[in-house]
């Protein structure tokens, strides 16, 4: 019986611990990492060299193996600045709708981050937010519309 298919079953299983199969680690290994609370990459690139050296029944080849394979392979990690500079230049920002509001967030919600609204109740918070989806449709549903217009003339 294959010990990955019974692993299938704990809750946490991440299917991508199946990519240490390819690097040589056999289901027993892999078993013994569940056994240990290890379920997934992300965790595994968390967890120092020496805790997972006290792993019975994997070798110290293998640990170390696996330790580096999960930090190349785990992007949830640290980001080099030139990295977060690109990725704020894909970011842009949705119009409220009134331009004052737009002001004060610096240009309107910001992609790719959450803001929060507040105050008391029957304020206006959810009709605000209903206003701000249908804006958001309608920008994304125009400029499709455009880049297809744009394409047959």
């Amino acid at each position: 019986m294959n010990l990955i298919s019974n692993c299938a079953s704990i809750p946490k299983f991440n299917t991508n611990m199946l990519i240490l199969k390819n690097l040589g680690i056999n289901d027993n290994e892999i078993y013994r990492l569940f056994d240990t609370g290890c379920f997934s990459l992300s965790l595994l690139s968390k967890i120092s060299l020496k805790e997972l050296l006290q792993i019975k029944g994997i070798g110290d080849q293998k640990i170390s193996k696996i330790a580096t394979t999960a930090k190349k392979l785990n992007c949830s990690g640290f980001k080099t600045i030139k990295r977060l500079l690109l990725l704020r230049q894909k970011q842009y920002h949705i119009s409220s709708t009134d331009s004052r509001i737009d002001n004060i967030l610096g240009g309107g919600f910001e992609s790719g981050s959450v803001t929060e609204l507040f105050g008391e109740s029957k304020a206006g918070k959810t009709q605000f937010c209903h206003i701000l989806c249908v804006s958001c449709l309608v920008v994304f549903f125009f400029k499709g519309l455009f880049e297809l217009i744009r394409k047959f003339l």
